[in-house]
């Protein structure tokens, strides 16, 4: 997945923002949905050697461990954090999709894919944005985009 946390975010959290009567706000859902590629800054800028799905921030059990954490420190908040972590779950989940996540980490370190993504090019982004997964990425990055206008209330001319 390279474009389409924030617009699957985006577009659920919007969903259960309007399921929750605004108990859940949208811009948690978007954060949660993308902060597991923050250990993108450690890839670039200390060990480019490991991929960055195979650090800490993409394992599962981390996200428990810090929701457990916040739940203890915040309780009055304690539905933002269970929502919050199946965001993050959400972003593992679609990284499984194409990519390769440790669902077991750090007690199995084996990566788990449903479809691999043939090295045809030389440019890895190359591999992903020309193979047919991409294509759900456009689909809900155009969704989240058309809802965010019509939420935004931006005019259209047509």
């Amino acid at each position: 997945m390279i474009i389409g946390h924030l617009p699957i975010s985006y577009l659920a959290a919007v969903a259960m923002h309007s399921r929750t009567q605004g108990r859940f706000p949208v811009w948690v859902g978007c954060v949660a949905g993308v902060v597991p590629d923050v250990d993108m800054i450690w890839f670039y800028l200390v060990d480019s050697s490991t991929h960055h799905h195979q650090l800490v921030t993409h394992w599962p059990v981390s996200w428990v461990g810090v929701a457990m954490l916040l739940m203890i420190l915040f309780q009055r908040y304690t539905f933002v954090v269970v929502a919050a972590l199946g965001f993050v779950f959400l972003h593992l989940l679609l990284d499984t999709i194409a990519g390769a996540i440790p669902w077991l980490a750090p007690f199995d370190m084996t990566p788990s894919t449903w479809v691999v993504v043939p090295a045809r090019y030389s440019w890895w982004v190359a591999n992903f944005i020309f193979h047919w997964t991409f294509l759900l990425e456009l689909v809900l990055t155009i969704s989240a985009v058309t809802i965010w206008i019509r939420r935004a209330g931006v005019p259209i001319n047509r």
